[in-house]
């Protein structure tokens, strides 16, 4: 993929996974949450588990990501612009 998800894509991606039946009011739950959408999603994966992770990220680094302990998909949720994240090396 040449781009991130956009917040519609993402959003019908963590539905498709968790709850197929809600896809018909993705349009809905955009119109009430715009420019909330970090709160959406931060709830969505309180309530339903981890988002499905963005293909646009997996190609950079994703066998480390995978022996991470999850807290990129945290920033991804909230900042929306990885710019490399929090990677510390020893």
């Amino acid at each position: 993929p040449t781009a991130p998800w956009t917040t519609k894509e993402r959003l019908i991606a963590f539905y498709t996974k968790y709850q197929p039946d809600k896809l018909d009011g993705i349009d809905g739950i955009l119109e009430k949450y715009a420019g909330k959408e970090d709160k959406l999603f931060t709830a969505l994966v309180k309530k339903y588990g981890p988002e499905p992770e963005d293909p646009f990220y997996l190609g950079s680094d994703s066998d480390d990501d995978d022996s991470d302990d999850g807290g990129v998909n945290e920033e991804q949720l909230e900042g929306m612009d990885l710019g490399g994240g929090n990677k510390k090396k020893r």
